[in-house]
């Protein structure tokens, strides 16, 4: 009786291992077909993924979608920026001349980049054009520079189209101030010394460390395959770290307010 109980469960052992070709199923069976499917896809997914043609697409498929992402541009673009003048215009009605404009018109240019989420912004000049005040009591005219203005900020969004990203930088400050007045000339002189009688005209300039700060939108208006066309809106604030401060004939002047004390701009930057 032992004996053909070993006999029958040797016969069970051989005759399950033959069954699926070592899946213990029948080898005619909708599972066992379903499995060599999945076998043979499996084998053949891992024989194109190791092949070198199909490396070879993959690097080149990852550096294209990292063009998406990443770019290097060159940037101008137009700024208005608001003055406060609230001290120099009371000054200057009090000597008989109009008020300096709030506004002031600025362009600049630089370059820019992007690396994943970090935007980039360099502009080497950001030239003001002045605010003037001319009566025929004298001129009297205000400008802004800021030269190597630095920004960097960080993409909330990461979008082929949209970049929103607040952003914070330092910049080179000269901020202008330029008083002409009538000279009084004396026709009637008897040396050189003495024809020009009187000149209270004078250039002053104050130069400072600045930061600036804001929030920026880029977005994406054209594609070509090299190349593609970014315009960024930009909201902030430029001030200096120490209020400006004009040495006039040896004196120094240090008005109330502040130049761009906020701003909006719109740039253009031709990336690849």
């Amino acid at each position: 009786m032992i004996k053909q109980l070993i006999l029958l469960i040797c016969i069970f052992v051989v005759t399950s291992t033959s069954f699926g070709q070592g899946t213990g199923l029948p080898t005619d069976s909708t599972t066992y077909y379903q499995i060599r499917i999945s076998q043979q896809m499996r084998a053949a997914r891992d024989s194109v993924m190791n092949s070198e043609e199909f490396k070879v697409n993959q690097e080149g498929l990852k550096r294209h979608k990292r063009k998406l992402y990443c770019y290097k541009a060159f940037t101008f673009g137009l700024e208005v920026a608001h003055n406060d003048y609230t001290g120099i215009n009371g000054q200057l009605k009090d000597a008989g001349l109009k008020d300096l404009s709030d506004v002031m018109i600025r362009v600049g240019f630089g370059l820019s980049s992007k690396s994943g989420r970090l935007m980039n912004d360099l502009y080497f000049g950001n030239i003001g054009i002045s605010n003037i005040s001319k009566q025929d009591s004298g001129t009297f005219s205000s400008s802004l520079m800021n030269f190597f203005q630095y920004d960097i900020g960080f993409d909330l969004l990461k979008s082929e189209q949209f970049s929103i990203y607040p952003y914070a930088g330092l910049s080179y400050r000269l901020s202008t101030i330029k008083y002409e007045s009538p000279k009084v000339i004396d026709p009637s002189y008897t040396n050189i010394t003495e024809i020009v009688v009187n000149n209270q005209s004078y250039h002053a300039t104050s130069r400072r460390l600045g930061w600036q700060a804001g929030i920026a939108i880029d977005m994406t208006v054209s594609r070509e395959p090299t190349n593609k066309t970014i315009l960024s809106l930009k909201f902030g604030t430029n001030r200096p770290f120490k209020d400006d401060t004009y040495k006039i004939h040896g004196l120094n002047y240090t008005p109330t307010g502040v130049q761009a004390n906020w701003f909006v701009s719109l740039a253009c930057k031709i990336a690849h």
